[in-house]
């Protein structure tokens, strides 16, 4: 082998190792739920939380955001919360 035609497929592999790496990174940006985020969502949902605790939880997984998973279990998370608050300001009143 010459020596152009080895660092041609040198040059070959290494685009090749680094569009494997670019596409594994975003494999696990949509896949992947990152683990800084994971406790704090554990932590928001326990049942002792309060709704204070809840809405502090949320602003520091704002914060820990890494993945576009992160930022749609966010987001699903949001919308339950926003949900549950809605239900029990429409709750009637059993004060008879």
């Amino acid at each position: 082998m010459s020596r152009t035609s080895r660092a041609t497929g040198f040059g070959l592999l290494l685009v090749i190792i680094g569009l494997a790496c670019v596409g594994s990174c975003r494999l696990y940006q949509r896949r992947y739920l990152s683990s800084d985020i994971k406790p704090t969502l554990k932590a928001a949902m326990d049942p002792a939380a309060t709704e204070a605790d809840v809405m502090a939880y949320i602003r520091d997984a704002r914060l820990q955001v890494r993945t576009e998973k992160d930022a749609e279990v966010l987001q699903n998370f949001q919308t339950c919360v926003q949900l549950a608050e809605d239900a029990s300001l429409c709750k009637p009143d059993d004060k008879r």
